[in-house]
């Protein structure tokens, strides 16, 4: 067996600002370290201070002189009294002095917990460390470019699956505005190319977050942030590299500001995987310089180099410029080199308004960014081929978040959001009962609406929109009946969002991890099941007013429109609806609650949808119905009219119909029953 080799004791100084504080000796010093440990300015919080995983050893005071002892003790009743833990930069390691437990005395000892630094030229590089007996045993991890490739899978089948890792990122930041462009940009001696941009005016990254999104395998939080929709750290990477094949990110904090470069083609002819980063303190003058406390200067000739040579930002102007747009703190990103399809683009898009007259394109047309195949992704029972949310951003992004609180612009437009609930008609809302497998206090109603959508019916679409974090994961998901005849349930639409039940403790969800999907588990089964159920009484009871033939009925030329349009503030955030005429497309640009056609206020009451019906679930299993109050021009009453030439006999027997209509095509003959009404 090798005996590991013991090193001498160490004894050195550590400094503050150019003064010493005491003299220390370390017995066992787990590496070589310097002379001189010189603290650095910023102080990490104890509270947030995580050890689990680093070594330790223990700093014991030499000094005895009264100015010394004075300073060790005035040193550690800062720490103490603050709950702040001393940060010490070394060239490969980061030493953290604790604050002491006690009372800090002359010859209190300290508490030293170490790590290896990150390299920035290669975050997803960083060794491994493991502490044996006093000394240090390195077992690399080695990442190659072709990783990259492997990421991009993740998002294969629906690119814009990609494009929302980046969205969601720009929520996560508390974004509130959020633009996303195609631009033609020159790339060295390619020539023009189309580049995708994302600008954000969100909180910004500092050095230590960007290097964690754009590093491999960092740790996943202990448990779900019901505020936050990125969870398992590989959204950015991911999402990227399947749109194009090199990525720029601009990045500004009050403080700080940060470049990095996630790129397949400066990683193309090596053998490590690179992902240069460079970051810079910011001053109140405008001016910024190298944080030299998290990279070196090596390092940032490194990454400019690469970016200069791979990228449209050629020289420090190109590249301070992108900084200088950052009005205060957000994120600038741009992707390139984009995916093709059929020799060409995989996007296609028209061009943006005007900046200086706002004019519409040619066309007069919205804009956009649409995918080029106009594929419509497979959906169990879906025969439709018009579903614009497939291949529109545009469309896509209007539906994507169930409270939007963030502005998105496409090519320079206002995505105008949509509420999904208030544009329904014959709305129930049912509750599913969520029930915890251990703990009854977390057992929640989780709400589902019900209605049926017009246009959708048109497209010959349906189907349930579950959400996750307010964030959409799937659209149309087709369940009970729906998914064996493309008639049954056609315009139905049902909003759900189940964060409750798919968030199932200890920092693990039930989603998938491109976002796009729920994982197959107990608790969604058992929701299935329910979503089958209920959809199956709804259908039932609201088969009549769906007036499924109303299109025969229509001349030439003629069409079904919405009953409702609603509108959101850009001020208030809340919803308005909009007089019979008007379309919520018609208002171009931000629209607040003065303008036409509502002319109010944003102190007025947001308006409460007419004709919902609340449906609930009595302790016998019976369904029961809550009071609802008719408005004079509705029709949206669940009691039949008295003054209705149909008769009881013949509800009965059309109920028993609508249940041979949807049932399924190859089961068992159904024998139709009337019963006589009583009396």
């Amino acid at each position: 067996m090798a005996v590991l080799e013991k090193r001498p004791a160490w004894r050195g100084v550590l400094v503050a600002r150019e003064k010493t504080i005491q003299c220390l000796e370390c017995l066992n010093p787990p590496f070589t370290m310097p002379q001189e440990l010189q603290l650095e300015g910023a102080f990490k919080e104890a509270f947030i201070f995580n050890p689990c995983g680093m070594g330790h050893f223990v700093l014991r005071p030499l000094g005895t002189t009264a100015n010394l002892v004075h300073k060790w003790i005035e040193f550690n009743t800062y720490l103490r009294n603050q709950a702040k833990v001393g940060v010490v930069l070394l060239q490969d390691w980061e030493l953290f002095i604790l604050p002491p437990k006690s009372i800090p005395v002359a010859d209190l000892s300290a508490e030293v917990y170490y790590r290896a630094r990150a390299k920035l030229k290669s975050p997803a590089c960083v060794s491994q460390t493991q502490v044996m007996a006093g000394s240090t045993l390195r077992s690399g991890t080695r990442v190659h470019p072709s990783h990259l490739e492997t990421l991009e899978q993740m998002h294969a089948a629906w690119v814009f699956g990609a494009v929302a890792e980046l969205i969601d990122n720009a929520r996560d930041a508390k974004a509130t505005r959020l633009e996303i462009s195609i631009e033609d940009m020159v790339l060295g001696e390619t020539g023009t190319v189309p580049v995708l941009q994302m600008v954000d005016n969100g909180l910004g990254m500092n050095h230590e977050e960007i290097v964690k999104m754009l590093s491999f395998g960092h740790k996943r939080p202990g448990e779900s942030d019901a505020e936050q929709i990125g969870h398992f750290g590989v959204g950015f990477k991911t999402g990227a590299m399947r749109i194009g094949r090199d990525a720029v990110i601009f990045t500004q904090k009050k403080d700080t500001c940060s470049m990095g470069f996630l790129s397949k083609s400066y990683n193309a002819n090596l053998e490590d995987l690179e992902v240069p980063i460079v970051t810079y303190k910011r001053f109140s003058s405008g001016q910024i310089s190298l944080d030299e406390s998290v990279c070196t200067k090596q390092d940032e000739e490194k990454c400019k180099k690469a970016v200069t040579k791979h990228s449209p930002f050629i020289n420090d102007i190109s590249i301070g410029a992108q900084f200088a747009r950052i009005e205060n703190t957000g994120t600038r990103i741009f992707v390139y080199n984009l995916e093709q399809w059929d020799g060409k683009c995989i996007f296609e898009w028209n061009r943006s308004l005007d900046p200086e007259t706002n004019a519409q394109n040619e066309k007069n047309e919205l804009e956009d960014i649409k995918i080029r195949s106009r594929r419509v992704r497979v959906r169990a029972g879906q025969t439709s081929k018009q579903v614009p949310l497939d291949f529109s951003l545009r469309a896509y992004t209007e539906v994507l978040f169930l409270v939007p609180s963030m502005k998105i612009y496409l090519q320079r437009s206002l995505v105008n959001t949509r509420n999904l609930a208030k544009t329904l008609q014959n709305v129930e809302r049912f509750q599913y009962h969520f029930v915890h497998e251990k703990d009854p206090i977390k057992n929640k109603l989780i709400p589902l609406t019900l209605g049926k959508l017009q246009i959708e019916y048109d497209r010959g679409n349906c189907g349930i929109f579950l959400y996750w974090h307010g964030r959409l994961i799937e659209a149309y998901k087709r369940v009970g009946d729906m998914v064996h005849s493309a008639d049954i349930g056609r315009g139905i639409i049902g909003i759900m969002d189940v964060t409750d039940i798919m968030d199932f403790g200890d920092g693990k969800v039930g989603v998938l991890n491109n976002k796009q999907g729920f994982t197959d588990s107990d608790r969604f089964s058992k929701l299935e099941k329910w979503l089958d159920k209920t959809f199956g009484e709804y259908w039932d009871n609201n088969f009549d007013k769906f007036g499924l033939f109303e299109k025969e009925k229509l001349k030439e030329g003629e069409r079904l429109v919405h009953d409702a349009e609603w509108v959101q503030c850009m001020k208030c955030s809340k919803w308005r609806e909009l007089p019979k005429g008007w379309c919520a497309d018609d208002l171009v640009g931000d629209w607040f609650c003065y303008m036409k056609p509502f002319e109010g206020n944003c102190d007025m009451a947001e308006a409460v949808q007419d004709n919902v019906i609340t449906v609930a679930i009595n302790r016998d299993g019976n369904k029961k119905v809550a009071p609802v109050f008719v408005t004079n021009d509705s029709d949206a009453s669940l009691v039949v009219n008295p003054e209705s030439s149909t008769s009881s006999l013949d509800i009965g027997a059309t109920k028993t119909l609508k249940r041979l209509k949807r049932s399924r095509p190859g089961s068992g003959p159904i024998k139709i029953e009337r019963k006589k009404s009583k009396p």
